[in-house]
């Protein structure tokens, strides 16, 4: 999120993550792909220079792409696009549809284009073909598209609403102007009133080429584009929801490690877990690194590719058995945006464009190993024995997640600072409030308790420079350590240094409850 403008997305990867649906899908198929392409007669080694020819693609041609190299050029065998859906009416994937259309006809090594869907849509007794035809015949969407650019053009008002800052993520169609924009010269990140006709003249070039290819296209390109098929417990079906496929990805897993003949307690329920987590946490690397070199990989300076012998890397290494603290990261992401996904299912206020919970999320994806560290310390102050197998899930607890975390981000009346490791918020009086998961459960504990917990946290020693008040869910006291000096705490006088340093600054760090802190913010 940029702090000029909320919202903004750079580069359609800045709103990935190796998290949700799209990137477990991705590494689901390139897995099969490697069970399909792997030869057991032949070695490891062998095989890593064959699956290095075969590559996957997150979030350019498509929301990811499968290729390979041939005489050193590329060809790309299948686009995927990738819908989370709740609805089941086939018109609302017509754009999904459209843009799967134009690249089988600009791509002639192109054997399939799927549209994966979490719903089973309904086809109105149709076939997908059918739909296509009609769809191409008047493709509304494309057409409604040019109609809003020519009122931007035209229409101050319209004009005025496309360049107004909004706190939560941008339109559709403004997501177009800027990633068209960006098409043209990377270097531009936002609209202006000085680039605002360059983004539409760029967006409708896109469009009319789009229908230009489209309405040329034949038969035989159209039998390419199919929904994807999936076998759930045996059952082929054309949706799979997005619970269902860890144990798609995990069954491909354990399909590896059969084929290549790799360890048997690898074979173990909790390993190939471990494993699914590893390669999610690994795809969510290449996203950071991607995201940090964001221009020299725009202009292709740097190779979007992650190579199926990387994958295979992956797959067989074990990293996972020596680095116990990140694959505890990679778990507590996967929490967090599994408790996020649910939390926007359910929630009624429906302000997807002003709610900062996707920005948030997107936020704590992209954070290097070292950034999460400082994150979680912060958010979860109270949890001060370290992260271990006994404390980890004392992270995910979400109740907290969603309860003050989710909710402060939703509901709290502005944007949090992009520059600040934790979710923080600074008030007229510049001081900075982190918002956290902590939550007072009468029956488990009380406030002494809490604030003695953040006092005994000595990791937090270095974060503390900057911050002034941790928000919570129900917990308002003036000053954490005095409240824990209640409780009994001994602090002596033969303490360290940067001990006593430690509590004198936890003397001025406040918490205060959600609430409380909302109400602040009205009264300013």
């Amino acid at each position: 999120m940029s702090k000029e403008n909320p919202g903004v997305i750079f580069d359609a990867s800045n709103s990935w993550n190796g998290y949700n649906h799209q990137g477990k899908l991705a590494i689901l198929l390139s897995v099969k792909e490697i069970v399909t392409l792997y030869d057991s007669t032949k070695t490891m080694n062998e095989n890593k220079i064959e699956l290095s020819k075969h590559f996957l693609e997150i979030e350019h041609l498509e929301d990811f792409s499968i290729g390979r190299i041939v005489s050193g050029n590329e060809e790309y065998l299948s686009v995927h696009q990738v819908k989370n859906h709740a609805s089941n009416v086939i018109a609302s994937y017509d754009s999904a549809f459209l843009g799967l259309v134009y690249h089988v006809q600009k791509i002639p090594t192109l054997k399939n284009a799927y549209l994966h869907a979490t719903t089973d849509i309904m086809l109105a007794g149709k076939t997908i073909k059918e739909h296509l035809k009609d769809l191409i015949a008047n493709p509304k969407e494309l057409q409604d598209t040019l109609n809003m650019i020519n009122n931007v053009r035209f229409d101050l008002n319209v004009r005025n609403e496309v360049l107004k800052v909004h706190k939560g993520r941008p339109s559709n169609f403004v997501s177009k102007l800027k990633n068209a924009l960006m098409d043209k010269n990377p270097s531009e990140n936002k609209l202006t009133n000085e680039n605002i006709e360059e983004a539409c003249l760029a967006l409708e070039e896109q469009i009319n080429a789009n229908i230009l290819a489209i309405n040329s296209i034949s038969d035989v390109l159209l039998d390419k584009i199919d929904l994807y098929t999936y076998s759930i417990e045996g059952v082929d079906t054309k949706y799979c929801e997005v619970n269902r496929l860890k144990d798609l990805i995990i069954d491909e897993i354990d399909k590896t490690i059969s084929i290549m003949g790799l360890h048997s307690y690898w074979k173990s329920q909790g390993h190939k877990e471990k494993r699914y987590l590893f390669l999610l946490g690994k795809l969510d690397e290449h996203i950071i690194e991607r995201n940090l070199n964001f221009l020299l990989y725009k202009k292709g300076d740097l190779d979007r590719k992650i190579y199926f012998n990387q994958i295979l890397e992956w797959l067989t290494c074990d990293d996972i058995d020596a680095n116990e603290e990140e694959f505890y990261q990679y778990y507590i992401k996967e929490r967090f945006a599994d408790v996020a996904n649910r939390f926007c299912a359910h929630c009624n206020k429906k302000n997807c464009e002003i709610c900062l919970v996707i920005s948030a999320l997107n936020k704590i994806a992209n954070m290097t190993v070292d950034e999460m560290k400082q994150f979680l310390l912060l958010t979860n102050p109270n949890i001060n024995k370290g992260m271990n197998m006994y404390t980890y899930s004392d992270y995910t607890d979400a109740r907290g997640i969603a309860d003050p975390f989710l909710v402060g981000i939703r509901d709290i009346s502005r944007a949090f600072e992009e520059d600040k490791t934790a979710i923080s918020y600074i008030d007229e009086d510049t001081l900075q409030y982190v918002l956290t998961t902590i939550i007072l459960d009468e029956n488990l504990d009380d406030v002494r308790t809490i604030c003695s917990d953040v006092v005994d946290n000595r990791n937090l020693f270095e974060l503390l420079m900057d911050c002034d008040c941790f928000i919570s869910k129900n917990v308002d006291v003036e000053s954490i350590a005095n409240k824990a000096m209640i409780v009994g705490k001994k602090f002596v006088e033969k303490q360290e240094e940067k001990e006593n340093e430690h509590i004198a600054k936890l003397k001025k760090v406040r918490m205060v409850s959600l609430e409380n802190f909302c109400r602040h913010l009205e009264g300013e």
